[in-house]
């Protein structure tokens, strides 16, 4: 096993949701690709983070972006997940967005949602780390998240917590 492959199956121990992240290009068409590394940064003030290839050809897109959204998927989404993490197909994927919040586009039905500032950028190994100031939110408890663990895709479940007696 290489080193680079022994790493990314160490990362792949940590689960981690799965998101697409959107804006607006020059000609105000909606451009998206899904992300899954994707953080809160800061409350006070409320700042996320993620991250994009620096070699992606949408990293020019969301570089000039004013603003950029993130929509945490839900486990019904499967199918914007792998539509938004392969190449081309730009109409179909510009069909899927349906709202439009503070100069971002939004993807209906996801689990939670942020539209950012795109407040800062950082350049960082074969990444660009893009850090949001985050201007709205939205939560639906009812969509639970679609989860990216150890190279596949997984549904959250609530825990059976046991009673034990000593």
């Amino acid at each position: 096993m290489t080193p680079k492959h022994a790493l990314r199956q160490t990362l792949g121990a940590f689960a981690t949701g799965v998101a697409i992240a959107s804006a607006y290009d020059a000609d105000g068409q909606p451009v998206g690709l899904t992300v899954n590394a994707f953080s809160s940064l800061s409350l006070e003030p409320p700042l996320i983070l993620w991250c994009l290839r620096k070699h992606s050809g949408a990293a020019p897109i969301f570089q000039q972006a004013g603003h950029f959204a993130i929509q945490v998927l839900s486990r019904r989404q499967l199918e914007q997940c792998r539509l938004f993490a392969g190449p081309g197909q730009d109409e179909r994927k510009r069909a899927q967005f349906d709202q439009r919040r503070a100069d971002a586009p939004l993807i209906g039905q996801a689990a939670a949602w942020l539209v950012c500032r795109n407040a800062r950028q950082h350049e960082e190994g074969d990444h660009l780390i893009f850090i949001g100031e985050v201007l709205e939110t939205r939560h639906h408890p009812e969509r639970p998240p679609l989860i990216f663990w150890q190279g596949d895709f997984h549904q959250t479940h609530p825990l059976a917590i046991l009673e034990t007696t000593e």
